[in-house]
């Protein structure tokens, strides 16, 4: 889709069927809310998922960071049983 390919011409490079395609495209619609062809590969750009030249594509998102273990409300005397 992002190339601006027609279905048949994805169905000839991909070797499946016209309706795997359109079905798989439906599916690409769903998942990114979007209702046409041109809308689906901007969305995707900017997710990163396809490489669009001039589509800016989201920030990488960076791992959180763990919380540091929050303090137990049980008194010291009590936390482990020897």
């Amino acid at each position: 889709m992002a190339r601006d390919l027609p279905t048949s011409g994805i169905a000839s490079q991909l070797g499946i069927s016209i309706d795997t395609v359109k079905g798989h495209t439906r599916t690409i619609f769903q998942k990114l809310g979007a209702q046409r062809r041109h809308r689906a590969v901007v969305l995707a750009a900017r997710a990163g998922l396809v490489p669009v030249p001039g589509v800016d594509a989201a920030p990488a998102l960076t791992a959180r960071q763990p919380r540091p273990p929050a303090e137990s409300p049980l008194p010291t005397s009590i936390r482990s049983h020897p």
